[in-house]
């Protein structure tokens, strides 16, 4: 992101964060899509699309095989311990 987006893009939201927020949550697959952005549960604390619905497991692989970059390496899996790495690939199956 340029310097000029970035700057934009955090001009916006902090003069409206609700709003920011929610156009970004428009860009992501959701089963149930949130009514309201921010809200607060029973103790008080702040809560982002609280009323939505999503599959973080598919956003983070298979949204991206269906985008056509199944051949990309999906995971990297770095050991600290055997100092390995190992590369998931998802080689186009959803």
């Amino acid at each position: 992101m340029q310097e000029a987006s970035y700057q934009h893009h955090a001009d916006w939201a902090s003069r409206d964060p609700e709003g920011f927020w929610q156009a970004q949550a428009k860009q992501l697959d959701w089963f149930t899509f949130p009514q309201t952005m921010l809200s607060k549960d029973d103790n008080g604390i702040e809560r982002w699309f609280a009323d939505g619905t999503m599959n973080t497991a598919y956003m983070a692989l298979d949204a991206h095989v269906e985008q056509g970059r199944g051949e990309q390496t999906a995971l990297i899996y770095d050991s600290p311990v055997t100092d390995k790495k190992n590369h998931l690939h998802l080689c186009g199956a959803a």
